[in-house]
């Protein structure tokens, strides 16, 4: 939580930032080519971090909530650790390309002397930051689903032959797999709505890259709706407080404890 936090923190103020510092245009007219390179790979990095966070946080859910002893064993913490560095470390390294080459320009008609690039790095948006963890997520999501109704299953099966036996710890279990299955499956629902702007700009750009000789009117258009799509990665960051507000229990506790904790302490002092 707190690493999805951190880095999701990083990603809104980069990205935000720079692009309502650019919109003077004298600030605009003073940037150089390494700032919008800088710009491009803290934000490429940072958004695909979040994103395997959100995978790698499904595939743990997906290992807690399965029988099989082997899965089991990555669920561990210190498994857990590991591949939260892991996916820092990848992330840094693998969006170098954008400190070397400028890409935020992909629709300029006059980049097209550098198609293999441009096409290289639609691609690899479009796969490593886009199709991939959606789909992954989306695995997840239904074999977890298919853990729970297994396991609720079971329960039913013990508490029909234990007639009699205390069944409020089994409650207690089944309705904290049914918090953490809704918590997961609004954040993935959100996660696709917001992303799919941005994989169907990319997907475009990626398939119209060897197209010459287009008119101003669809540059203009094109650099429009690419720009609207690129804004739509801002939004899963800046709903998640909301989505785990809206959907998880434990979180609206402690908010709860937190807000109350600080209105006393405040009362106190004054």
């Amino acid at each position: 939580m707190v690493a999805v936090s951190v880095t999701l923190l990083i990603h809104i103020s980069i990205g935000i930032g720079t692009i309502l510092y650019s919109l003077n245009p004298i600030n605009a007219s003073l940037l150089s080519s390494n700032y919008y390179k800088i710009r491009i790979y803290i934000t490429q990095s940072t958004a695909v971090m979040y994103r395997w966070y959100v995978v790698a946080a499904s595939f743990d859910r997906c290992t807690l909530s399965s029988r099989n002893l082997r899965l089991k064993y990555f669920a561990q913490i210190n498994i857990t650790r590991r591949t939260l560095v892991g996916i820092v470390i990848i992330w840094i390294v693998l969006p170098v390309h954008n400190l070397i080459y400028n890409t935020s320009n992909l629709n300029f008609v006059d980049f097209t002397y550098n198609i293999p690039l441009l096409f290289y790095h639609s691609f690899f948006t479009f796969t490593t930051g886009c199709t991939v963890p959606v789909s992954i997520t989306i695995v997840c999501s239904l074999v977890i689903y298919h853990n729970l109704v297994v396991k609720r299953e079971r329960r039913h099966v013990i508490t029909n032959l234990h007639r009699g036996f205390n069944t409020n710890v089994m409650e207690q279990e089944e309705r904290r797999d049914r918090q953490v299955l809704l918590v997961l499956i609004v954040q993935i629902i959100a996660f696709i709505i917001t992303i799919i702007p941005f994989i169907a700009s990319y997907f475009y750009n990626a398939a119209t890259l060897n197209i010459k000789n287009q008119s101003i009117e669809r540059v203009s258009i094109e650099k429009f709706v690419a720009y609207l799509a690129s804004l739509t990665i801002y939004l899963f960051p800046a709903i998640s407080f909301y989505l785990y507000t809206m959907t998880f229990n434990i979180f609206r506790n402690e908010l709860k404890k937190i807000n109350t904790t600080h209105t006393t302490m405040s009362l106190s002092t004054s």
